[in-house]
Protein backbone atom coordinates (compact mmCIF):
# COMPACT_ATOMS: atom_id res chain seq x y z
CA UNK A 1 0.00 0.00 0.00
CA UNK A 2 1.25 3.50 -0.81
CA UNK A 3 0.66 6.89 0.70
CA UNK A 4 1.11 10.15 -1.20
CA UNK A 5 2.83 12.97 0.68
CA UNK A 6 3.10 16.47 -0.77
CA UNK A 7 6.61 17.89 -0.84
CA UNK A 8 6.45 21.36 0.63
CA UNK A 9 8.11 24.24 -1.27
CA UNK A 10 10.72 24.69 1.46
CA UNK A 11 11.80 21.05 0.99
CA UNK A 12 11.96 20.96 -2.82
CA UNK A 13 15.74 21.48 -2.88
CA UNK A 14 16.21 18.18 -1.00
CA UNK A 15 14.47 16.27 -3.79
CA UNK A 16 15.49 18.35 -6.81
CA UNK A 17 17.59 15.61 -8.45
CA UNK A 18 14.90 12.98 -7.99
CA UNK A 19 12.16 15.35 -9.19
CA UNK A 20 14.13 16.19 -12.33
CA UNK A 21 14.55 12.47 -12.99
CA UNK A 22 10.79 11.99 -12.48
CA UNK A 23 10.18 14.84 -14.95
CA UNK A 24 12.19 12.96 -17.58
CA UNK A 25 10.20 9.77 -16.92
CA UNK A 26 6.97 11.75 -17.33
CA UNK A 27 8.17 13.34 -20.59
CA UNK A 28 9.01 9.86 -21.96
CA UNK A 29 5.59 8.49 -20.97
CA UNK A 30 3.05 7.74 -23.71
CA UNK A 31 0.98 10.75 -22.60
CA UNK A 32 3.82 13.23 -23.27
CA UNK A 33 5.97 11.45 -25.83
CA UNK A 34 3.84 12.71 -28.72
CA UNK A 35 3.71 16.33 -27.53
CA UNK A 36 7.07 18.10 -27.31
CA UNK A 37 5.27 21.40 -26.60
CA UNK A 38 3.52 19.97 -23.54
CA UNK A 39 6.77 18.50 -22.29
CA UNK A 40 8.53 21.86 -22.81
CA UNK A 41 5.72 23.60 -20.89
CA UNK A 42 6.02 21.09 -18.04
CA UNK A 43 9.81 21.40 -17.97
CA UNK A 44 9.53 25.19 -17.85
CA UNK A 45 7.19 25.29 -14.89
CA UNK A 46 9.00 22.50 -13.00
CA UNK A 47 12.45 24.06 -13.46
CA UNK A 48 11.22 27.50 -12.41
CA UNK A 49 9.61 26.00 -9.32
CA UNK A 50 12.67 23.93 -8.37
CA UNK A 51 14.86 27.00 -8.85
CA UNK A 52 12.64 29.00 -6.49
CA UNK A 53 11.41 31.28 -9.29
CA UNK A 54 7.66 30.82 -8.93
CA UNK A 55 7.14 34.54 -9.51
CA UNK A 56 8.04 33.82 -13.16
CA UNK A 57 5.06 31.48 -13.43
CA UNK A 58 2.50 34.12 -14.36
CA UNK A 59 0.51 33.85 -17.58
CA UNK A 60 2.11 36.86 -19.28
CA UNK A 61 5.66 35.84 -18.36
CA UNK A 62 5.13 32.26 -19.54
CA UNK A 63 3.70 33.60 -22.79
CA UNK A 64 6.74 35.80 -23.34
CA UNK A 65 9.49 33.39 -22.28
CA UNK A 66 8.05 30.04 -23.40
CA UNK A 67 5.69 30.88 -26.26
CA UNK A 68 7.68 33.81 -27.67
CA UNK A 69 4.85 36.33 -27.36
CA UNK A 70 5.50 40.06 -27.50
CA UNK A 71 5.61 41.83 -24.13
CA UNK A 72 2.42 43.72 -24.98
CA UNK A 73 0.33 40.71 -25.96
CA UNK A 74 -3.23 40.55 -24.66
CA UNK A 75 -3.63 37.52 -22.36
CA UNK A 76 -7.41 37.91 -22.61
CA UNK A 77 -7.36 37.51 -26.39
CA UNK A 78 -4.52 34.95 -26.59
CA UNK A 79 -5.30 31.80 -24.62
CA UNK A 80 -2.06 30.01 -25.59
CA UNK A 81 -0.75 29.70 -22.04
CA UNK A 82 -4.10 28.57 -20.61
CA UNK A 83 -4.58 26.04 -23.40
CA UNK A 84 -1.02 24.73 -22.87
CA UNK A 85 -1.57 24.41 -19.12
CA UNK A 86 -4.84 22.54 -19.58
CA UNK A 87 -3.17 20.16 -22.01
CA UNK A 88 -0.37 19.52 -19.50
CA UNK A 89 -2.94 18.88 -16.75
CA UNK A 90 -4.73 16.27 -18.87
CA UNK A 91 -1.46 14.62 -19.88
CA UNK A 92 -0.24 14.50 -16.24
CA UNK A 93 -3.41 12.67 -15.25
CA UNK A 94 -3.04 10.23 -18.14
CA UNK A 95 0.65 9.72 -17.34
CA UNK A 96 -0.04 9.01 -13.66
CA UNK A 97 -2.75 6.49 -14.58
CA UNK A 98 -0.30 4.49 -16.72
CA UNK A 99 2.78 4.94 -14.52
CA UNK A 100 1.97 2.15 -12.10
CA UNK A 101 2.92 2.08 -8.45
CA UNK A 102 6.68 1.94 -8.87
CA UNK A 103 7.11 5.71 -9.30
CA UNK A 104 8.41 7.38 -6.17
CA UNK A 105 7.54 10.94 -7.26
CA UNK A 106 4.70 12.58 -9.16
CA UNK A 107 3.78 16.05 -10.38
CA UNK A 108 0.39 17.72 -10.64
CA UNK A 109 -0.72 21.10 -11.97
CA UNK A 110 -3.77 22.30 -10.06
CA UNK A 111 -6.38 24.32 -11.97
CA UNK A 112 -6.01 28.08 -11.64
CA UNK A 113 -2.24 28.10 -11.22
CA UNK A 114 0.93 27.51 -13.21
CA UNK A 115 2.88 26.37 -10.15
CA UNK A 116 3.17 22.57 -10.05
CA UNK A 117 2.84 20.48 -6.90
CA UNK A 118 5.14 17.58 -6.17
CA UNK A 119 4.37 14.38 -4.32
CA UNK A 120 6.43 11.56 -2.89
CA UNK A 121 4.89 8.10 -2.79
CA UNK A 122 5.91 6.07 0.23
CA UNK A 123 5.08 2.49 1.13
CA UNK A 124 2.92 2.07 4.18
CA UNK A 125 3.22 -1.15 6.14
CA UNK A 126 0.09 -2.69 7.61
CA UNK A 127 -0.44 -2.16 11.31
CA UNK A 128 1.24 -4.77 13.48
CA UNK A 129 -1.97 -5.25 15.48
CA UNK A 130 -3.43 -7.15 12.56
CA UNK A 131 -0.53 -9.60 12.38
CA UNK A 132 -1.13 -13.09 13.80
CA UNK A 133 0.51 -14.13 17.04
CA UNK A 134 3.86 -15.88 16.45
CA UNK A 135 3.81 -19.67 16.78
CA UNK A 136 6.79 -21.90 17.50
CA UNK A 137 7.10 -25.47 16.15
CA UNK A 138 4.65 -27.85 17.81
CA UNK A 139 1.84 -25.28 17.80
CA UNK A 140 2.87 -23.56 21.07
CA UNK A 141 2.92 -19.84 21.46
CA UNK A 142 6.35 -18.27 21.53
CA UNK A 143 7.87 -17.66 24.99
CA UNK A 144 7.53 -13.93 24.52
CA UNK A 145 3.74 -14.18 24.23
CA UNK A 146 2.97 -16.85 26.89
CA UNK A 147 0.71 -15.62 29.62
Amino acid sequence: MQSREEIQPKDLHRYATELRAALEVICRSPAFRTSPKSCAFLRHIVENTLNGEVEALKERLIGITLLGRDASYDTGADAGVRVGANDVRKRLIASSETAGTDQEFSVTLPPGTYVPRFFRHVSVLPETASLPEPVVPGGLRSPATRR
